[in-house]
Parts: structure tokens; sequence; C-alpha cells
């Protein structure tokens, strides 16, 4: 009766952690859901990604957030794999991330992950990072866009479906699989800051830096009919030159820092500017394999290819679209952006400019 006794009681202190740990895990999931879109600090734009988000309604985000994280804590703790190569790539929105993201997503051997940050409260990014490189984050990001899902391929007409499959998945066994795991970000801003959590003292892992030139990228920006400013929506026709101007302030600030430091960490880092992936595919993504001591699949030569000359060039045209003529794409800015514009960028953006070795097109110069 004892034994019986105490049998009893272990089972109700068992019971009741594991309901006081249910709790705690939906009070963490909770601190990560975003009912409405948390834009970080000189965030200047929308979220390029949110009309590709896998679920539109917050509740039915919760459900999917607790039961990954269930599953989580069901799943036994594994090392990290030292011979996995990581990739992150970290950008800005409209910077051409999505294009150069592809020349890994298109390698059979890599497991690609599109924005795992979206979602999620950045406080946490190192051990977030930390659990990515062991292929157990608590956030996938928009796997609809990943090739190697274990689901169809991205598509409007099987959204649902894709989804309902996408929730399913065992990400994390699907991840381990692969020797190569790349990581799209626009929300890890700082070179410096991934430097200092440590991420990279592991010989595996590398960063690719995806930069575009800012009159390009704020052009781009413009193209929605709505462009965010200080953390709010601003009609496009209610955009002035000084608005610009703050944009490209806070936009080359980050690239700039980002590009020297990163220029400082040599073997680790390489930045790729979206003007000569565009202009020159093989040569690129030849230095992205060199660097991570891969060679470039011709399966991502070949998708480079076909989809960098097709008829469209501008993005209002297609927004989020990966087939254009990626010539004149990137040097459209020239003939859409106005004088006023482009004189308020460069005005901001001299020190990037100068450093980057770019030209001038204001008739003013503001060149050091």
């Amino acid at each position: 009766m004892i034994i019986d006794s105490m049998a009893r009681s272990v089972k109700v202190i068992v019971a009741a952690g594991l309901i006081l740990a249910n709790c705690y895990l939906l009070l963490q999931i909770r601190k990560t859901v975003k009912v409405e879109t948390i834009i970080p600090t000189g965030f200047d734009g929308p979220e390029e990604e949110q009309l590709l988000d896998e679920t539109t309604d917050s509740d039915e985000k919760l459900q999917v957030l607790i039961q990954e994280n269930l599953l989580r804590l069901k799943r036994p703790k594994i090392d990290t794999d030292e011979k996995k190569t990581v990739v992150l790539i970290v950008s800005d929105y409209r910077s051409g991330s999505s294009l150069l993201g592809e020349m890994f997503n298109q390698n059979n051997d890599v497991y690609y992950v599109f924005e795992p940050l979206k979602d999620c409260i950045t406080t946490d990014t190192k051990d977030f990072l930390e659990e990515l490189l062991e292929c157990d984050p608590p956030k996938w990001g928009i796997q609809r866009r990943n090739r190697q899902s274990g689901c169809e391929q991205d598509s409007p007409v099987f959204k649902n479906k894709i989804s309902a499959c996408l929730r399913k998945k065992n990400h994390s066994a699907e991840c381990r699989k692969y020797p190569i795991l790349a990581a799209k970000f626009i929300r890890l801003r700082s070179v410096e800051e991934v430097h200092e959590y440590g991420i990279l003292n592991n010989a595996n892992v590398f960063v690719i830096h995806s930069f575009r030139d800012p009159r390009g990228t704020i052009n781009s920006r413009l193209a929605y009919d709505k462009v965010f400013y200080n953390g709010h929506a601003v009609l496009k026709s209610a955009i002035t030159p000084k608005i610009v101007g703050h944009m490209a302030e806070s936009l080359c600030g980050r690239y700039y820092n980002d590009s020297v430091f990163g220029d400082s960490l040599k073997e680790k880092y390489l930045r790729i500017n979206y003007e000569d992936l565009c202009e020159d595919p093989d040569s690129n993504i030849k230095r992205a394999y060199d660097l991570i001591g891969h060679k470039p699949p011709q399966r991502v030569l070949d998708w480079f290819k076909e989809h960098t000359s097709a008829a469209s060039t501008s993005a209002v045209q297609d927004k989020m679209g990966l087939s254009r003529n990626s010539k004149l794409t990137a040097v459209r800015w020239k003939e859409e952006l106005g004088q006023e514009y482009i004189c308020a960028i460069e005005e901001k953006c001299g020190q990037l400019i100068d450093y980057m070795n770019l030209d001038y097109s204001c008739a003013v110069s503001f060149s050091n």
C-alpha cells in the first residue's frame, strides 16, 4: 500500500511537472508570436516575405509553434555536426538576397532556410543561431521556399496542401541529412554582432553578405504602393526627398558597417554585389563556393542562366519574382529613380559610395 501510494505521488508530481513545463512553453511561445508585424530598429520597409507566410491567423500561428516546440522537447539533444558547412546569408530587404540564396537552394546537397527569424523577436538571436547550427531552431521560417523541405515546390495553387505537409514534417531530421546548411536573413543586420556571438568560431561557418547599390535598393522599395518609414506605412505619393534621404542614411550606415567589419574577417566573410551577380553569375557563384570549400554544381549554374534572362526588369511588375533580365534589373534605378531622390541618397551615402568605389550620378557631387 505504501509503495502504491508512493507510485501515485510520483505520477502526480510528474504530471504537475509536465503541466508547468507546458505552461512555461506557452508563455515562451507567446513571446515569439507577433500578432502585428514588429519592425526592428532601423528597419525601413515592409517585410517582402509577409505575402508568402504559411499561416495568416495569429491563433493558427500559435498552434503551429506549440506543435513545433513540443516536438523539440521530445527530441534528444544531438551534438553539432562539425563536418556540416553552414552559410549565413546576411542582407537588407530588397538587396538581392533572395536571388543570391538560390545559389544554395538550387544545390541538391544543401538544406536551405528562408528567413528563419520571421515572426520571432530577435532578443535571443545568439541562442537561435546556435540551435540553427544544430538543425534545431525554434522556427524554420518560410519553408515553402526550401526545395529540400520534403514537400512540393512553392505554388500559390497548392498553398494549403503544401502548408499542411510542412506542418507534419520533422525539419530537424531533414536538415541533418544534408552536408550544407544555408540560411538567408534580412533580420541579421550586423555582421559584427554575429561575430561577437562566437558563431564564426566554428571552422565550417561562413557569412555571405548580399550587397546592392543603395540607389537600386531604395528604388526597389519604392515599387510598393506603401513604403514603411520609421515603423509607419507611408503612401508612395507622400514620399519626399527628405524621407528618402533618411531611409538612405539608415541603409547605408548598415551597409558600410557590415562591409568594413566583414572585410576584416577575411576567409570567414564574402560580400557579393547584386549588380555583379546579375552581370556575371558564374564567377560569383564560384567565389561563394570557393569560400566554403565546395564545388558549385552545374545545376546551380544552369538555374541562374535560365532565371536571369527573362523579359521582366521592373519590381513594379513582379516584386518578389526570381525570373528577370538581371543585367537590366540591376541598373534600372538610373531610369526609374528621380534625380532629386538620387541626390538625396548620394548625399547621405557618400562614405559607402566611396568605400565601394561606386559612381555618383547626382549633378552635385558629394564625394569625399
